[in-house]
């Protein structure tokens, strides 16, 4: 369920940063961690007298996500207070709606109403809003409306015919066969409405959820009879449309308002099958898991799952990773939801349980002050409020596959989301990353345009986050170095190849390389252990003790050596 690229992208590949630089080891196991001029000294738990931590408190400007993207023309729908939420049923005509229930589809718009905007009783897990309404801690409060279906008036085939006929057409900066339902909800919706959905009157609309009737390539396939040669065949939807993702509109005026009727213009967009509706639970059951994942890119964030399936560097427990449970703390963090608590020396901390307080420990001496750099997190896990339900509902088909932690324990987070400058410049008219000017930097700064590169051409400049967590030759962070991940925990069973494979690893993994996170990857009472190096290369320069898990916190000693 990734976020979609923009088409014809390419890489330079003159230069690759990632060429030598591995990550260096983060964490050293040891029992008692010491260094080697004198041991570390754990004594008595005491808040008062070992205060080396400070409450983050931004000034100015809090740059989160939406700011970071916005600087780069890249939409997305504000991640705090009162936010609107189109959501717009269609319907292809070898899918039609009336075929969906027994009132005519009735039933499944009045089910998407209940999945996006209903209470968390009127579903299984809980709905879109009431999910982020938790999530954040009140911070973002999602309302809106699920419209009546819209007729596409087209069979799904046509989508695919729609990208060959416009794939050369310049008044689109890029394709996706999804376009073509967006300008038909585009035609057919009056003004009226979607300026209620432009709540900045920037002239766009803040984010659309387009919702298709036909099912998902998955379950699309069908047994065909061919008079012509007398045998079955079988025949699938198009991969490549009919799933769920995040895209852009990158259509000109031309493309989408040619008649000039002043409405506001896409921008950011989801598009999912209804039949996501009953993805985890069986079809009795209201679920919004893939659509709260889908909101989670409208939002701004990225997946934290590898799309080629090589490593899981947060081992799949997170919304925007297995599409389980809550959002993990850096999310929330470069969302604008929570403030770290940030060590500056040895330091005795009561953790209260994160999915109900927000708390937690952030580590870099060197830190920038915002969510995009690189720095170590520490959370008081515990399997309550949005973590409950994937770690011990019984019903769930998947429980034996994927779950969430089911025991209080310590996460430990390696974040490397430090900033590049990534130049871009046109070559035969396909925009292509310059991999041997993208360099690290500090600060967020607007795009710009230099002549730059061997064959000095003009190249544009945008800041961007360095890493993410997937091998993908058509994401350029993970051509900056795809030996980090933007994301990922450091696991407390890393070091113990006897650990049992679970059957999630033996269906979607190669179990030797052990991508699940369970329960032992948890840090539990007594571990302790000693931080080592950055990705960058600096010492972390830390050692950390967990005291005892209770209810009401985590007892969290922290000292520097």
């Amino acid at each position: 369920m990734k976020r979609k690229k923009l088409f014809g992208f390419s890489i330079l590949a003159t230069l690759l940063l990632s060429s030598c630089e591995w990550p260096f080891p983060i964490i050293d196991y040891n029992e008692e961690p010491s260094s080697s001029e004198a041991p570390i000294s754990f004594d008595e738990f005491n808040e008062q007298d070992n205060q080396g931590y400070k409450n983050y408190i931004p000034s100015g400007e809090r740059p989160t996500y939406k700011y970071l993207n916005e600087l780069n023309g890249i939409s997305t729908i504000n991640s705090t207070g009162e936010q609107k939420l189109l959501v717009v049923p269609v319907e292809f005509s070898d899918y039609p709606a009336s075929e969906l229930d027994s009132a005519g589809g009735e039933i499944t718009r009045q089910r998407l109403e209940k999945a996006f905007f209903g209470s968390s009783d009127d579903t299984v897990f809980e709905s879109v809003a009431s999910y982020y309404y938790k999530s954040s801690y009140g911070a973002l409060n999602f309302s809106g409306e699920v419209t009546n279906w819209v007729d596409l008036g087209v069979t799904t085939s046509y989508l695919s015919e729609y990208v060959a006929n416009n794939k050369n057409n310049p008044n689109y900066a890029g394709m996706d066969g999804s376009y073509f339902a967006l300008e038909k909800v585009y035609e057919q919706l009056d003004a009226a409405l979607l300026n209620e959905y432009d709540q900045d009157n920037d002239g766009e609309i803040d984010a659309i959820f387009l919702v298709y009737s036909a099912p998902n390539f998955l379950n699309s396939e069908k047994t065909l009879y061919d008079e012509r040669t007398g045998r079955n065949y079988t025949t699938q939807l198009d991969s490549n449309v009919f799933w769920a993702y995040v895209f852009w509109y990158y259509g000109n005026k031309e493309a989408i308002d040619p008649s000039d009727t002043n409405k506001p213009v896409p921008g950011v967009y989801a598009w999912a099958s209804h039949d996501f509706l009953y993805n985890r639970y069986g079809d009795s059951e209201i679920d919004a898991h893939t659509y709260i994942h889908e909101v989670g890119h409208i939002l701004g964030l990225d997946d934290y799952y590898d799309y080629g399936g090589k490593k899981a560097p947060l081992g799949y427990i997170d919304m925007m990773d297995g599409t389980i449970g809550d959002h993990n703390p850096f999310s929330k963090f470069a969302l604008g939801w929570i403030d770290p608590i940030v060590v500056t020396g040895d330091s005795d901390i009561t953790l209260r349980p994160f999915h109900s307080s927000g708390d937690v420990i952030l580590i870099n001496n060197n830190w920038n002050n915002t969510p995009f750099d690189e720095y170590i997190m520490i959370e008081y896990y515990t399997p309550g409020g949005l973590n409950y339900m994937d770690a011990f509902y019984p019903n769930n088909p998947f429980s034996n596959v994927l779950m969430g932690f089911s025991e209080p324990g310590i996460r430990l987070l390696h974040v490397d989301a430090r900033l590049v400058r990534s130049a871009y410049y046109l070559d035969d008219g396909v925009r292509t990353l310059n991999v041997r000017e993208t360099k690290y930097v500090d600060e967020i700064e607007a795009p710009s345009t230099a002549i730059a590169g061997r064959n000095q051409t003009p190249h544009t400049y945008f800041t961007e986050v360095a890493h993410s967590n997937t091998i993908d030759p058509f994401n350029p962070r993970s051509v900056v170095n795809e030996h980090y991940s933007l994301i990922e925990i450091v696991k407390a069973d890393q070091g113990k190849p006897n650990r049992t494979p679970t059957l999630f690893d033996q269906l979607f993994g190669d179990p030797s390389n052990k991508y699940v996170a369970t329960n032992d990857s948890l840090y539990k009472e007594g571990s302790a252990f000693k931080l080592l190096n950055f990705n960058s290369g600096e010492s972390i320069g830390y050692a950390v003790k967990i005291g005892s898990l209770t209810e009401e916190g985590a007892k969290i000693q922290i000292r520097s050596y």
